[in-house]
């Protein structure tokens, strides 16, 4: 048993290390090409001519152009913004003087419709007609004279009608 029990650890050992050796060399393959792919893109600035270079350059000013361009439109939606903002309390304000004439409005309705249904339900003050039945015109006086020019400057409507036969 001794044998049989040597030969199983031996085994053992055998397999966890190259378990171990199996990760380790996928890991550091991973970390090599993650390194060689950053290393690619970012070339570094020389003064030679090479194209990465020259397209590096390009691109960063495309992005300096397109970033320029996002800010201006920024500035501009802001400044609208603001336009509407201001707008918006302007609106606010007329509302406000709208909904305060249409309340005053409404309570002078309101009196006014009480004042109608008031109306029809005091008594008629209605004068009858009066056939026109005036007694002979006597001697002219000087209070006829002064009734006639009082009732004469009144209403045009409620002119009094004497008959002078």
């Amino acid at each position: 048993m001794g044998q049989k029990l040597a030969l199983l650890i031996t085994a053992g050992l055998t397999v966890f290390v190259l378990g171990v050796g199996g990760v380790l060399a996928v890991n550091l393959s991973r970390s090599q090409r993650a390194e060689s792919a950053t290393a690619t893109t970012i070339a570094p600035v020389s003064g030679t001519a090479d194209p990465t270079v020259d397209d590096l350059l390009a691109r960063e000013r495309l992005y300096q152009e397109r970033l320029e361009q996002a800010n201006r439109t920024i500035e501009q939606a802001n400044a609208q913004i603001a336009g509407l903002q201001a707008g918006q309390g302007q609106l606010q304000s007329q509302n406000q003087t709208l909904l305060e004439r249409e309340a005053a409005y409404r309570q002078q309705l309101a009196i006014a419709n009480s004042l109608l249904q008031q109306q029809p339900s005091a008594p008629a003050t209605t004068v009858p007609a009066q056939p026109n039945t005036a007694p002979a015109p006597s001697a002219p006086s000087t209070r006829d004279d002064r009734e006639r020019e009082e009732t004469s400057h009144g209403d045009e409507d409620h002119e009094v009608e004497e008959n002078d036969d």
